[in-house]
């Protein structure tokens, strides 16, 4: 295999097959180095019919923006950090609701009491205001 020869430490991630007859045939082959497992950034193209590799992408030889988008898929699945970083993405996407519905009820509780208080402060000296 020619994109083995390219990447001899890579390990075959997936194959894309071309949209049409002519199109090319991506490789991706995930590295050492690379955040990604299941997305590598490192890939060969070929032509399908004859075989000949079209052009390449080396996953670890991007620029500094092109690392900093390759991080964004693995950071946002939590795949970045293994366990910890899935846990990480947990705690991430659960904070927010908890967030939320402490902010909710902690509003609600004063509003109740606000009322409350105002109720009260415009009640006659014989009368209860409802709630208290």
């Amino acid at each position: 295999m020619r994109a083995r020869r390219r990447f001899p430490d890579g390990a075959l991630a997936w194959i894309e097959t071309p949209p049409t007859p002519s199109g090319a045939v991506r490789i991706n082959l995930a590295r050492p180095g690379e955040p990604s497992r299941r997305f590598p950034r490192t890939n060969v193209w070929f032509d399908p019919h004859d075989g000949r590799i079209l052009a390449v992408r080396d996953g670890r030889a991007e620029s500094g923006g092109d690392t900093v988008l390759n991080w964004l898929h693995p950071l946002h699945g939590g795949e970045a950090f293994g366990l910890t970083g899935r846990l990480l993405a947990l705690v991430a996407g659960i904070l927010p609701m908890i967030l939320f519905t402490t902010g909710f009820v902690r509003w609600s509780r004063r509003r109740d009491y606000s009322e409350r208080r105002t109720l009260a402060k415009f009640a006659g000296p014989n009368e209860r205001p409802r709630g208290i």
